[in-house]
């Protein structure tokens, strides 16, 4: 077999990594916005109109994600963290400074560590409170170092509801962002509960 032939398979597959590693894959920037509304009430919140969803299988509200190629908005709920802060903790006194909320402690200590966990180190750019329909959300802005140089952007975004924390993660490859972050923005300003089916 000569050198050329053996060394096909070799390059085939670095050439496959690279093109994983560089987010590959159409995205459609979401010019219209629908409506998810998990049925248990737990969220209400725009999705991307012809954006791919697929939603969790239990019978109460767990997660749901959209995408359009590489690009993700996955938004999950679990009483992680909920039950740490307390009920009403979204809806705090107006004078309690804002990195001492409940939902900044457990954005902080909970969520981004998490999502640390599953992505890899975070390089937080940004972190700030908006209202949303929960009250006191927390979002940060951060990137990802990817293997083979593919960055990832994103926001992770910590809200409480009555019994659950809700996480709202949107992440694209670095160079769809600055075409994705107002869409991303819509998402997250339009959370809130949902209203039970």
């Amino acid at each position: 077999m000569s050198c050329a032939r053996r060394a096909w398979p070799g390059v085939a597959i670095t050439a496959l990594a690279l093109l994983l590693a560089s987010g590959c894959g159409q995205v459609t920037v979401p010019k219209k916005f629908k409506e998810f509304n998990a049925k248990d009430g737990t969220v209400k919140l725009k999705r991307p109109d012809g954006w791919e969803q697929k939603r969790g299988t239990a019978k109460k509200f767990r997660s749901v994600a959209f995408h359009s190629g590489p690009a993700k908005i996955r938004v999950l709920a679990d009483l992680t963290g909920s039950l740490v802060a307390g009920p009403g903790a979204s809806m705090e006194d107006e004078d309690v400074p804002e990195e001492l909320t409940a939902v900044a402690a457990v954005h902080q200590d909970w969520t981004l560590k998490q999502l640390s966990d599953e992505l890899g180190e975070l390089d937080v750019k940004s972190t700030d409170m908006l209202q949303t329909g929960f009250g006191n959300t927390r979002r940060s802005e951060f990137t990802v170092s990817g293997t083979l140089g593919g960055a990832t952007h994103g926001y992770v975004v910590t809200a409480l509801g009555h019994d659950k924390r809700v996480r709202v993660i949107c992440t694209c490859p670095d160079k769809h962002w600055k075409s994705l972050q107002s869409a991303f923005d819509e998402v997250i300003e339009s959370m809130g509960p949902g209203q039970r089916e």
